[in-house]
Parts: structure tokens; C-alpha cells; sequence
């Protein structure tokens, strides 16, 4: 069966490179300049020099006309036999007399599109336009020097030897014949106005065009100079194509002296090998990889097969095949047999997985390496594929032997087998989701399971990563290990407390989660009420746990609305005096009912028991309120199961008294208003005169799971400072809380891109990093036991290439007008576009088709910077829209994505995309930044641009996956030749993209970077006060300074133990030299800190942060956000 969105793509594309190189100009121009026209491969005049060694150098002067020349470089064997054909390519263009009937029938195709309205003849546009005049377009025609190019210019192989070589006046010989034919047929027309009229007749018009006297004498000047330099057994040769040709300023001679995607093509005879170029990258790889045959400068190149030839490629493309999850093993994994008998199916995929570890351990004794670290990189992977396997069957023998872990296992998948009002329904797992949850289940319950001896090599601290393309189901996969974790913390007796801690690095990506985890709960609440032994435990919930400017911390009379930071939302007024209108547009986070699946979410604020809810008002459906809390005060209050959480909010270890309660650390229970840490209900102030019950301690309330999302992005600053929180929850959780609570956090990383991740886990969790699925031990890249690549769907089609002959920026927004022609023309000809298309083997009907080519129409451009953004806007919004107004075509309606946007208003612009798919008026050009990189998946994403490269692979990688989801993608990398890593991207286009998963740059974090130490020193120091020492001193709260003063003087609090405790919270240790120089500052600073409050002047008011940032250096007070810091931190790798 034919793959339509593929077919579809594969045209839009041949469409759209066949414009942007000119390809489709078949022989004349007219009412264009061929520079406007043709975007890629310009060889402008006068760009070069002649240089004392014999070659080129750059005319500095004319820098940005274009680029100075084309090069490319390959490598044959010195005993190759036969010859070599260098064959120049490229457009030229002449100006000809006008040719009546081509210009009228242009005129009124112009004025048709413009007018919407189809004029028949001439006499129309007379009508309409008596008075009005108009330039005269211009005439050109268009040659192909390949056609007088024959076979080429011959190299013999017998004459290659090392040194320069011109061949220009090879090239000028053939090209003698071009000027021969068309020097009588050149006319320099002058720049002229006619009217409407002027056209009416034939001889008129003949007579008002008429050329200027003179003859012109077209001499273009094109040379490769080819350089060949001798290595070992072979030559490499190095082709360099320039335009030669030599101009009078300003003077009209009548042709374009410019070359339009200039080429260069060699074609090899028989007895010539090109030789596969060696990168020093893959040398210790033991994975296949095609081919290099060729290396290009300011273009790229391609290997024809077919012809034994290299040409390069102004439009380099590279198709990305659909990474799918395998589903010969789909019978064992369904929800329905995982419920009915769940260890006699995993032990089928079980012994499938040894089957298949054995083919790879025969491929490693049957295969010769290239180099011996080849080799042990092979066998390296294989012990990881073995261990891999391990665990998963010690996962399985736990479910097999513990009924609380068979029943949990059983409830997770009732839990995704449960079909509700939103969310696509699915039989079952993806292969790698099952294992990875099976694989981690001797870990999530080693803390019930202390003495057992069997999980004693779950001790071992090891955070483990979750590594899966974009879009392949990571999230589905550790929200599985919440959910087994939530049912087996209930059947357990672990009713209160939180299961599992989400850690976003990004906001926006956190607010697109939440639905997702959302729903999953709501549908476990679901199967834990069929199930008599928890039916009457406390219901699941989800904490969205994300900070002031978005959500409220806590909520009293005096509460305003969140500050957004956009004055376009007017005074805030408060909260509880806000209408349902006003809390909707704030706090509303979730706008369809999971249950019932309709757009009925609303807020509301309940006054009885303090919480700002989400409600659905739909009198049909069967819930009401939401189990979702959005305020931090109620989040301490309820302890969710799942809190959902931006990473900057660890930074409240510090700051906020309540955090401990995160950790189960709570004191009363108010039935009314929830848990407290203190004395009295934390709604007291508001009125609470309920009486409080007393808690002793709570069953094992430490998160098992800390899950840290998109992992790549906790880096720098940002992942410094993390790393130092994230040590001390550990830290805390094994060593502070009483100690029948005490356990070892689980900590899982999810990402689609990183590299060298066991150094970054060893920064970030000062742990072993374990990968899952571990690097596949066989030469054949593209899949493993879990996953395949499909070589008959194209998930992406890239393409990038330069526009030459205008700024950047224009050429950026004339990339994306040009796209938008070209799919107007396709809708707007549906029967043309559906007859080539089924030729082409389309096999839909013709309104599949239309229906299809509405999810090409919304394009997307990502920006490196917000001014890139701003910029763009303001050009789409006015030249751009010019011209689609000219040509009767939707403007562009563009809404940025960056981060100075609200995300609400994010929310909005995906809601309107998806609400008006068939309007095209609507919204259909967003402008993003790197805020679309992560999180928003929308299907109507389809064809992204990049401004430029990003700056890092990963990000790169992480863009465009927002395109090619769902349907086949379109991305196009608009390279800008000033910078160096665009021009890279270029040269090495399709062999980048290839290897884009290896060459993924290391993350730059470094937990022991020099100074960062005194940024979070006085938080951390906090945390210890405020979450551990309050505790242990019957105190509600520290938040002022005479309270750890009284402590310290009464010698309840001692400085040899606080420091202690703060080296084993950074986990210093003897074996990092870096980690010494940390436990010298935390000895001075907390010496300096302690003393200075003990001996310090303080009133009753004084906050203990500001006390604390007195004595610190740098008078830092502990940070709010992890990335509060005034001042750049450097992190040295």
C-alpha cells in the first residue's frame, strides 16, 4: 500500500528545490530577475582574485555579493585507468527582445492574482486601468551550461600528477559555441513604463519595447582549477570553480554575467574507483556507515551511483526514515495478556531477548574489526545488552514471587488499558516501555523489601536514563513506573505521601505534561476504585508544582493574581474577589475534561477547604473536581502522588519551611484543610478552628521516583546548581529523616539527545549512569531488540541550502513565500496537483488529497534569538504579505513562541491551530524559539525552517522533531555562509544527518565548577536548618534569625555537625580533588555563617536569608530559582 503523506511530501519538496534552484524556469524568465529568482549557487563577478601561488584568493571588496567560489574534494587510486570528465554546471541568463504573446499572457496572470478576479483579455485591464502604467517585465532566457558542456573537460588518468591546473580556457573553448548562438538574439532593453493599452496591439507594443542600438558580445568566464596532492597510494584533487568573467560597472550588456547554481559534476570511467574518504570521528566506531566519496566547500555533494560520478548539490536532501518500536512480539505485550497471566508473557519476551543476545554474541566472534578499540567498544555494549536482560528478569521474578508487586503490575496496566473521554486508546505496550518498567521494579520497591536479600544489588546508586527518539513513548514508559509505583505504595499501606517527583527544565514543557500525567492518574483512580483491598484509600492526585508567576504559593485574602510579567493583563486584582472568567484565564491549565472529553473545564475556588480547583461543569459527566492541585500550599497540604514540577523548584529546599513535607516530614492532620508541618493547620490564618489529629510518622513517605525530563537541558549554570539540590535530596532522604523513613530516591532521566551521559549523571546525581536501552552491540546501525528502522516511510525530509544574492533575512522570509505559493498553487490546482500525484503512485482520493495538503499549509520558523523573531514578524507582516496580497493568495497571520510570551498565550495560538486546521486566514506561521523544541506536539507542524543552525546538535535534533510526528515532515535549514558552523552544516549535510545521534556534543556540566559552590551554599545550608533542624528541634518553622541564634548558643545546633552534613550533601569525598577545594568552603563559610549569627544583633523581624547572606561570600542570600544568579557562573569541563 502506498504511503500518501509520503508521496505527498516527496512532491512538495521536488516542487519547491525545482524554485528555489531555478530548475523549473525551463528556458525563459519573464517579470523577474534572475537574482530575485534563483536563490542558491550564485557565482557573482569580479568575487575573486589571483593569488601568488597560482590559484584564487577572496576580493574582500565584494564579500557579500556571494561566495567567492565552489569547491569540492575527492580521492582516487593512483593505478586508476580511464579518465576523469569535469563537467561545469550552472544557469546563465540573457535579456531578449519582448516577446508580445509571453507578456501579455503574463500581465494578465499578474493582475488576475492580484484582483482576484480572472481577466479574459486585454481589454479588461483597460477598462479597469485606463490611466495606469506599468514597468515593462523583463525577458530573459536561461541556458544550461552542462548542455554545451558534452562529456566534459578529460583528465586522463595516465597524466594525473600532483600541482594546479586551470581549465578555463578548456571551458571557454566549448562555451564559444553558446556565445556564437546567441549574440545576434541578445537585446538591451531600456527600463520603460507602458499601459494597459501598449499591449492592445501586437505592433504598438513591438514599437514601445523596441532594444536599445548596439551589439553585445556575452563573455562569460568560468574556471576549475584543479589541485592534486599525493597521499600514500592515492590522489586527492581538489576542484574549485570561479567566475571569471569580467564586467564594465553599471554598464547594461545585455546578459547576466552571474552564474546561477553553479555545479560542479565528475563523472569517472569505468577503470575509476572513488575512493571512500576516512573520518578520524568514526575510526574507533565499530557500526556500519556509508560511505564519504566526496567533501564540498559552500555546497554539498552527492555520489551517483548509477554514473560513477560526484556532483555537488546546491540543495543537498537527506530522508529520514520512521524509527518504529518492533510489534513481532505485540502479542505478548497487550494490556489484556500482561493482566490475565503477566509472567508467562514477559518470559516469552524474555527468552526472545537471550535468543537475540546470542545472534549479537555470534556477530562479535564473526566479525573483524577495524581497530582493537572497535572491538572493545563491541564487547563493552554486549556486557551492557546482558545486563540489561538481567534485570528485566529479576523484574519478572518479582512478580512472580511478591503478590503486592503481581497486583501493582496487574493494576498499571487495567490503569493504560482504561479508555476515558481524552487520550488515544492502545492494546498494549511498545516493546522497550514493558522492559523498562519490568527492569526497574527491583529498584521501586527495595524500599518495602529491606532484609530481602535477592534485591541487595539495588543498593547500589546508579540513576538510570531513559534514551528514546522524540516522539517515541519515553514519557508513556516512566509514567508506567508511576503509576506500578502508586498502586504498590497503596497495597502496601502507603496511603499518604508523594509517589513520584516530575522535573521539567522548561515551564512550557511542564504545562504540556500535565496533561498527559493528568490523565493517567484520573484513569488509575478509575481501577483503584473497582478494587476492594484500596477502593477506600485517598484518591490519586497530581501536584502542578511550578512557581509564583504562575501558579500561587499559597492563597489568603491578601492574595493577588499571579504576576505574568505582561501588562497587557491590566491591575491584578485578588484572587478570591476574581470571577470564574478571571481564574480561567490565569489558572486554567487544563481545558478539556479527561473523563467526559469535553471543553467544560473551569475554575473555581472553594472556600470551605482552600483549594483553587478545576471543575467540569458538564451536567453529563461523572466527575466534578479535578484531582489536581496548582497551589504549593496545597500541594504541602495533600502531598499528590505525582507532583509535576519545573526543576527550579528545588530551589525551595531552601527558602521554604514546608518543602520537608515533600519528604512526609509532617506533624498534624487537619480534616478539613490536610497535612502541616507545624503546630496549627497551615489555613489557620484563614480561618481554620478545626482540632488537629497528631501524626506520628508516615509509611515510607519519601518519593521513590525523582524523574528528571528532557535531561539534555540540564546543563551549565542551571545544571550546576542543580546538581547540588539533587544531592542533597538524596542526602536527606538516606541520611536526615527519621530513620524508619529512610531510603535511597530513584532518579530516571529521560532524553532523545545526549552524549557522554554517564558523565553527565555522574555530575548531576554523583551516581553511575546506567542507559536504557543500553547501545546495541551490532555493526548494523538504526535498531535494536526494541525498535527498527522502516525504510518504507520517510518520517522527514531535510533539505537545507543558502541564499545567495540578499540578506539573510530576506532570504529567510522569501524561502517561506515561496513554500506558501507553492501549496496555494497545489490546493488552488487540485486537479493538476491529484493527476501528477496519482502518477507519482498517490492513491487516495482527490479530497484525501485536499484534506492532506491542509496539514502542509501552518509553517514554522525557529529562531536562534528573539530579536531573529521580532525581525521576521515585522517582514512577513509587510513585504512578504505585499506580495501574497499581489497574487491574491492568505496572508501571513504569524504568532511568536518565545519566552517572553505568556505561556497561556502559547496555549491559546495551539488551541487556534488546531481549532481552525481549514482556515487558512488563521493562524499559520508561528516564529519560535528554542521554547517549541520541547514538549508541544501538534500534529499541524509539518514544515519547520531554521533561521540559521542552532547552536548545539541537540537542540537542532530536538527542533525538528516537532515536524514529521504524525505525518511525513518537511524541514529546511536555511544556512547563513558567515558563520562557520552553518557553512559545516552545508559541506556535510546528508552525512551529518546520518550520524546526528553520535555527534551529539557532551553536556557542559561540571558539580564541582569553581565558584557555583558559593551561589547555592547558602541555600543548601538553609535546607539543612529549615528541613532537618526544625525537625529535631520541635520547632514550626527557621525563617528568622533568632531562631537559629537561640539554637546555636543553647548548643542545640552544633557547627561541626552542620558541616558534616553539608560535605555529605555536596557528596565530597577524598577521591575528587575538585570535591577537597568544596569542603574548605564549606568549612569557612559555615564557620563564618554560624559565628556571625551566634554572635550577631538581630531583632525578632530579621529573616534568616538575610542573615545568612551577611556573612556569605558575595552576600548571597539562597537562590529562589535555579537560575538566580546575577553574576555568570563558569563552568569548566
Amino acid at each position: 500500500m502506498a504511503n500518501n503523506y509520503n508521496i505527498l511530501a516527496k512532491h512538495i519538496v521536488s516542487k519547491y528545490s525545482r524554485r528555489v534552484s531555478g530548475s523549473d524556469i525551463n528556458g525563459y524568465l519573464i517579470g523577474e530577475e534572475p537574482a530575485k529568482r534563483v536563490m542558491v549557487g550564485m557565482l557573482a563577478e569580479n568575487r575573486v582574485k589571483n593569488s601568488l601561488t597560482g590559484g584564487y584568493k577572496e576580493n574582500s571588496e565584494t564579500r557579500f555579493e556571494s561566495v567567492p567560489s565552489i569547491s569540492v574534494t575527492f580521492v582516487v587510486k593512483k593505478e586508476a585507468k580511464g579518465s576523469l570528465h569535469i563537467i561545469p554546471q550552472g544557469l546563465l541568463f540573457y535579456s531578449v527582445a519582448a516577446d508580445y504573446e509571453k507578456t501579455l499572457a503574463y500581465v494578465l496572470q499578474t493582475y488576475s492574482e492580484k484582483d482576484r478576479h480572472v481577466y479574459a483579455n486585454i481589454q479588461e485591464l483597460c477598462d479597469v486601468y485606463a490611466d495606469q502604467k506599468f514597468p515593462l517585465p523583463r525577458n530573459y532566457k536561461s541556458i544550461d551550461i552542462a548542455e554545451f558542456m558534452g562529456e566534459g573537460i578529460e583528465l586522463q588518468a595516465q597524466d594525473f600528477k600532483t600541482g594546479k591546473r586551470s581549465l578555463e580556457s578548456q571551458i571557454s573553448a566549448k562555451l564559444s559555441a553558446l556565445t556564437d548562438r546567441i549574440m545576434n538574439e541578445i537585446r538591451m532593453i531600456p527600463d520603460m513604463s507602458i499601459s494597459f493599452f501598449d499591449l492592445a496591439d501586437k505592433d504598438r507594443f513591438k514599437a514601445k519595447s523596441s532594444a536599445k542600438e548596439g551589439i553585445s558580445h556575452p563573455n562569460w568566464t568560468i574556471d576549475i582549477l584543479c589541485s592534486i596532492t599525493e597521499e600514500k597510494d592515492s590522489y586527492r584533487f581538489l576542484l574549485q570553480m570561479v567566475n571569471n568573467t569580467v564586467t564594465s560597472d553599471n554598464m547594461d550588456t545585455g546578459y547576466v554575467p552571474k552564474i546561477f547554481n553553479a555545479g560542479i559534476k565528475i563523472v569517472g570511467d569505468e577503470g575509476i574507483v572513488f575512493q571512500d574518504i576516512e573520518l578520524d570521528y568514526f575510526k574507533n566506531s565499530y557500526k556500519a556507515r556509508q560511505p564519504i566519496y566526496a567533501i564540498a566547500e559552500n555546497t554539498s555533494a552527492k555520489f551517483l551511483d548509477d554514473e560513477n560520478a560526484i556532483q555537488t548539490d546546491n540543495i543537498p536532501i537527506y530522508y529520514q526514515d520512521r524509527l518504529r518500536t518492533k510489534d513481532q512480539f505485540n502479542q505478548y505485550i497487550t494490556f489484556e495478556r500482561l493482566i490475565s497471566n503477566p509472567v508467562e508473557n514477559l518470559r516469552m519476551i524474555h527468552s526472545e531477548m537471550m535468543k537475540d543476545y546470542e545472534k549479537r554474541e555470534q556477530e562479535f566472534f564473526n566479525t573483524t574489526f577495524s581497530s582493537p578499540a572497535a572491538k572493545m567498544k563491541f564487547q563493552k555494549d554486549l556486557n551492557t545488552y546482558q545486563q540489561e536482560i538481567s534485570r528485566f528478569e529479576k523484574g519478572i521474578k518479582q512478580i512472580e514471587f511478591k503478590d503486592w508487586v503481581k497486583k501493582a503490575f496487574v493494576y498499571m496496566n487495567q490503569t493504560f488499558s482504561t479508555e476515558i473521554g481524552t487520550g488515544r486508546s492502545y492494546p498494549g505496550w511498545r516493546l522497550f516501555q514493558i522492559v523498562f518498567i519490568v527492569s526497574l521494579i527491583s529498584e521501586m520497591i527495595r524500599s518495602e523489601y529491606k532484609d530481602d536479600s535477592t534485591l541487595a544489588e539495588t543498593d547500589i546508586e546508579v540513576a538510570n536514563l531513559l534514551y528514546f527518539p522524540t516522539g517515541g513513548g519515553k514519557t508513556e514508559a516512566f509514567l508506567g513506573c508511576c503509576v506500578f509505583s502508586m498502586f504498590f505504595d497503596r497495597l502496601r499501606g502507603k496511603n499518604y505521601g508523594i509517589t513520584a517527583l516530575l522535573k521539567y527544565p522548561l515551564r512550557l514543557l511542564a504545562v504540556q505534561q500535565l496533561e498527559r500525567v493528568l490523565v493517567v492518574v484520573m484513569k488509575a483512580n478509575i481501577v483503584r476504585e473497582s478494587i476492594a483491598e484500596i477502593k477506600n484509600t485517598p484518591r490519586f492526585e497530581v501536584g502542578f508544582f511550578v512557581g509564583k508567576a504562575n501558579t500561587p504559593n499559597s492563597i489568603s485574602s491578601r492574595e493577588q493574581l499571579s504576576d505574568r510579567g505582561d501588562s497587557s493583563h491590566g491591575s491584578r486584582g485578588l484572587i478570591l474577589e476574581s470571577d470564574e472568567e478571571t481564574l480561567n484565564e490565569y489558572y486554567r491549565f487544563i481545558d478539556t475534561c479527561p473523563i467526559c472529553g469535553k471543553k467544560h473545564i473551569s475554575m473555581r475556588f472553594n472556600k470551605t477547604t482552600w483549594k483553587l480547583e478545576h471543575y467540569c461543569d458538564n451536567p453529563e459527566c461523572k466527575v466534578d473536581e479535578l484531582p489536581l492541585r496548582i497551589v504549593d500550599n496545597e500541594i504541602y497540604r495533600y502531598l499528590p502522588s505525582i507532583v509535576v514540577s519545573t526543576i527550579d523548584k528545588m530551589a525551595m529546599l531552601g527558602t521554604t519551611n514546608e518543602f520537608k513535607m515533600l519528604f512526609g516530614q509532617v506533624k498534624k492532620w487537619c480534616p478539613v484543610h490536610g497535612f502541616s508541618c507545624q503546630s496549627r493547620c497551615l489555613v489557620e490564618r484563614e480561618g481554620c478552628s478545626e482540632s488537629l489529629r497528631q501524626i506520628n510518622e508516615l509509611k515510607d513517605p519519601v518519593p521513590t521516583l525523582f524523574i528528571q525530563d528532557e535531561m539534555h537541558l540540564v546543563k551549565e549554570s542551571l545544571g550546576t546548581f542543580d546538581a547540588h539540590y539533587e544531592s542533597f535530596a538524596n542526602y536527606y532522604a538516606k541520611n536526615l529523616v527519621p530513620e524508619n523513613q529512610r531510603k535511597q530516591i530513584r532518579f530516571i532521566g529521560a532524553t532523545a539527545t545526549i552524549s557522554m551521559y554517564e558523565e553527565h549523571i555522574k555530575h548531576l546525581y554523583h551516581m553511575a549512569g546506567r542507559r536504557f536501552p543500553c547501545e546495541y552491540p551490532s555493526m548494523t546501525p538504526g535498531g535494536d531488540f526494541y525498535s527498527y528502522t522502516d525504510n518504507n516511510d520517510v518520517t522527514r525530509i531535510i533539505l537545507g541550502y543558502a541564499p545567495y544574492g540578499r540578506s539573510i533575512t530576506n532570504g529567510m522570509w522569501e524561502s517561506v513565500y515561496m513554500m506558501r505559493t507553492i501549496l496555494y498553487s497545489l490546493m488552488t490546482n487540485i486537479e493538476d496537483t491529484y493527476r501528477e500525484l496519482v502518477e507519482a503512485g498517490f492513491e487516495g482520493s482527490k479530497e484525501e488529497l485536499q484534506e492532506m495538503l491542509y496539514d502542509y499549509w501552518i509553517e514554522l520558523v525557529y529562531n536562534n534569538r528573539k530579536q531573529d523573531a521580532m525581525e521576521l514578524e515585522n517582514s512577513f507582516r509587510n513585504q512578504a504579505n505585499n506580495f501574497l496580497e499581489e497574487k491574491g493568495i492568505p496572508l501571513f497571520n504569524p504568532k511568536q513562541m518565545t519566552s517572553d510570551v505568556d505561556f497561556q498565550d502559547v496555549r491559546k495560538t495551539l488551541f487556534d491551530v488546531q481549532a481552525n486546521r481549514k482556515n487558512l486566514d488563521s493562524t499559520n506561521l508561528i516564529l519560535a524559539t528554542s521554547t517549541i523544541s520541547h514538549g508541544v506536539d501538534e500534529d499541524s507542524f509539518n514544515i519547520m525552517y531554521f533561521f540559521g543552525m542552532p547552536n548545539n546538535n541537540a537542540e537542532y535534533i530536538q527542533a525538528y522533531s516537532r515536524t514529521g510526528r504524525k505525518y511525513t515532515g518537511i524541514v529546511i535549514d536555511i544556512i547563513r555562509l558567515m558563520r562557520i558552523r552553518d557553512r559545516s552544516y552545508l559541506k556535510n549535510f546528508v552525512v551529518f544527518h546520518q550520524n546526528k545521534d553520535d555527534l551529539v556534543e557532551g553536556v557542559p556540566i561540571n558539580r564541582w565548577a569553581k565558584n557555583a559552590i558559593y551561589s547555592t551554599l547558602p541555600g543548601v545550608l538553609s535546607a539543612i536548618l529549615m528541613q532537618y533542624y526544625t525537625i529535631e528541634n520541635g520547632l514550626d518553622s527557621m525563617y528568622k534569625a533568632v531562631d537559629l541564634k537561640k539554637l546555636l548558643l543553647e548548643g542545640k545546633i552544633r557547627e561541626d555537625e552542620v558541616i558534616s552534613h553539608l560535605v555529605g550533601a555536596y557528596a565530597c569525598n577524598g577521591r575528587e580533588k575538585l570535591s577537597l577545594a568544596y569542603k574548605e568552603v564549606i568549612e569557612e563559610q559555615v564557620h563564618k555563617v554560624l559565628d556571625g549569627i551566634a554572635n550577631g544583633n538581630f531583632t525578632k523581624d530579621d529573616f534568616l536569608s538575610d542573615a545568612i547572606a551577611k556573612y556569605t561570600h558575595g552576600k548571597k542570600r539562597p537562590m529562589i530559582s535555579l537560575r538566580d544568579t546575577e553574576e555568570q557562573i563558569e563552568i569548566k569541563i
